[in-house]
Order: C-alpha cells, then structure tokens, then sequence
C-alpha cells in the first residue's frame, strides 16, 4: 500500500543517531562504517559544530510540532564521540534540553567504545542525565581480536580500568544508567560472556544484536542460522542465572507474552484521520548536518542507496520520514513477507528486522536470514514459560494460529 502523506504524520518515537564525530581511535577490521563501502566519512567534518546542534534544535522542534512527537531518544554516536570536545558536548546536551526537553519526552545517551570515559566524562553525563552504552565484544581474549588501536594493541585493559571507576565512584550511575552492547559472533560462549559481563565488569545491563547481514551477504564466518539460535538460547539461560540482569532482547521476547501488552501494541504505521501514524522511526544525523538512513542497512546498499540526500537546514522532520522513498520501508515493517504468513511465530516475529530480510531479488519479501535462529530461540523461551507454570493456552492465543501442544512437547 502507498503511504503518501494525506494529513501529515505522527511519530509515536524518534530515534536520532548523532554522528557527532566521524573518526575512531580505534581500527576494528569489522567495522562496516569506516571499513565498509560507504567512505562518504572522508567528506564531513571529523566533529560537529555547535551550529550545527542549534540546526538540529530547530529541525527537532519544527518536528514535535508537525508530527506531534511523544518522545525523542538521542543517541551521541560515532565513530567516537567522546573524541568531541568535553565542552561542545556539554554545550549541546545543554541546548538539547532547554530548547527540545521542554516540548517533549527528550532522553540522551552516548555509546562510546570506553577508551576516552574519564572523570571529567563521567560528570558530564550525570549533570546532563546521559546514559552510557559501552561497544564490548567479550572478556579480553575475545575483544582484543577486533576491537584494537591503530597501533594494533587491544583495548580491553583500557576499557574495563575506566569502567571500573567509574563504578568506584558513582554505584548507583553504574548500576542503573551503564550498559554494555554487543554484536553476536556465534562463535563464543555466550553464557561465559554474560556471566563475565555481570560478574566481573558488574554491568546490570546488556544488550546483544545480531549481526547486520542480509540473504545476499548470508551469515558471516562460516556459521549457520542454527549456531545464532543457540547463541540466543545461551543467553537467556544465563539470563536466569543472574539477579537482576536486564538484557533488552530478552525483555522484548517475554513482553509479547504478557497479557496486558501483546493485542495492545500498535500498529507499525497505518494512517488516522488522514495522518499517518508511525510507533518508531529513526533517522541518522551526520556531523555535517546530513540525514542519513539507519546504518543498520549499510547492507542493503541498493535500497539505501536511493534514500532522498537531505540536511537539517533544508527540510523538515515530516517530510522526510513521508518522502516516497520510506513507503517500501514502511509496507516491511507493517507487512509480514510472504513466506512468514502461515508461521506460527508471525506475531511475534513479524519475519525480523528488516534489515535482515533484504535481497535483491525479492527486496525485503524475505524471512529474516536468522529465520531459524529466531523459531530455535522463541521454542526455548516458550518451554521455558511453560515448564514454570504459564498457561499455555495464553501463549496459543498469542501466536499467529494457535500451534499445536505438541509442537512444544506439552499435551494441551
């Protein structure tokens, strides 16, 4: 279906990624932004400009009053964005707030890979309610394999040092605002790196990604479908293990089996009164003031290659998120791929992250590539459920078609 705008648009969430530094002290060989095809970097500033944060105040406030915005997440991103000047950061968090945070939920958080985090650091982002994502791969056997220096040392000494005090100065700032972020590499353990994440590093909160890869590119490293499955599944046991772990993808899977929250999710987007209504969009602001399409979908470079080339200071919010362009987007998103309609996971899955769907051939029509990562890791979460007592006549009636009992090894 076309979503042209008829009436205008209503965001329910904005994610902004703010590349407000597009260099890196660090020289990972997998890092599709400075390693990949894309080498539009080399043409931007190497840091933002304060006008530039004046620019996107008033591209975000022009936005929650044409799309009515109930909540902004921003998100400083890089490359590294501790390598901006400690002052501009705070200049701009402070802009942030005072022109945009008075007109809607607006909620910061910077994801760095951990070398530059200092005191200094550390006071900014309480004074301003930033929280912390730190990029951790595992403990230092497997982080130092990639994520190294120029120079080619590892940076995992560095990393956990300064992690470590900020703990020993702020408990309460580490326990509830510092989280680390993974990219999964089915290669490892990821019992033993959960368990390292919360045992030794005390990080309360994770959160791990598949990676981004699409039918054309196929699972990278010589793995399978099968071995992301387990990876996922690993997780979630050791989930279990540890009070009061918060890992996001786990919470997300067992919301969509809570009573209250599965039938009362909104639609993805449709159109109201003539406005098309969107629960979550995200759009790239590069340091230049360019918006860019979600580098998740590096991958998809045909698709993301035909994205409108716009600026903050030329366009507005609204009508980019209803350019054409987005429709295909959009119809993914709402739409299940053809070969996901008859699956019993349909309802929960929805055939994946877009991202993961793409070929050439069929464009987004596509189960995700980790299909059957997905099914292995829903059947071992909904035993789990099962086993402890949750009805399973409330998790038939979730489902796309109600499966069978014993598709789960349960009489119904």
């Amino acid at each position: 279906m076309s979503l042209s705008p008829i009436g205008g648009v209503t965001l329910q969430r904005l994610q902004v990624i703010y590349k407000t530094v597009e260099r890196c002290n660090l020289a990972c060989p997998y890092c599709y932004y400075f390693y990949g095809s894309d080498q539009s970097y080399k043409d931007r500033p190497a840091r933002t400009r304060i006008a530039v944060v004046d620019a996107l105040c008033d591209f975000l406030i022009q936005g929650v009053e044409d799309a009515d915005i109930a909540g902004i997440d921003l998100i400083f991103h890089g490359g590294e964005p501790m390598l901006q000047r400690l002052a501009d950061f705070e200049e701009s968090c402070r802009r942030l707030r005072d022109r945009v945070g008075t007109l809607t939920t607006l909620r910061l958080s910077i994801q760095t890979n951990g070398t530059k985090l200092d005191e200094a650091w550390l006071g900014a982002l309480k004074r301003h309610g930033v929280r912390l994502g730190v990029s951790l791969d595992g403990p230092d056997e497997i982080h130092d394999k990639n994520r190294v220096y120029h120079n080619g040392k590892g940076s995992f000494a560095d990393i956990a040092a300064r992690l470590h005090r900020v703990r020993q100065a702020d408990p309460d700032y580490y326990d509830n605002c510092v989280g680390s972020l993974t990219v999964l590499d089915a290669h490892q353990n990821y019992r033993d790196i959960v368990s390292y994440f919360y045992s030794e590093l005390h990080l309360r909160q994770q959160s791990f990604l598949l990676p981004d890869c699409t039918h054309d590119d196929g699972i990278p490293g010589g793995l399978s479908a099968r071995d992301y499955g387990h990876a996922l599944c690993g997780i979630f046991d050791q989930w279990l293990e540890q009070p009061g772990l918060q890992i996001r993808e786990i919470e997300k899977i067992l919301r969509c089996f809570q009573k209250a929250s599965f039938y009362d999710t909104p639609e993805t987007v449709g159109l109201v009164d003539g406005r098309r209504v969107i629960d979550n969009q995200v759009i790239v602001v590069q340091s230049d003031g360019a918006i860019k399409v979600d580098d998740s979908y590096i991958p998809a470079e045909i698709w993301r290659s035909q994205a409108p080339v716009r600026n903050i200071q030329d366009t507005s919010l609204a009508n980019y998120v209803t350019h054409a362009f987005f429709d295909e987007f959009h119809d993914a998103r709402q739409t299940p791929p053809t070969a996901c309609k008859a699956c019993m996971w349909v309802n929960i899955c929805r055939g994946g992250d877009v991202e993961n769907r793409w070929s050439t051939e069929r464009r987004f029509d596509n189960p995700s590539v980790f299909c059957e990562s997905l099914q292995i890791f829903y059947e071992h979460v909904v035993r789990y459920l099962v086993t402890n007592g949750y009805p399973l006549q409330d998790i038939y009636r979730r489902l796309a078609d109600g499966p069978r009992g014993e598709d789960f090894g349960y009489a119904a």
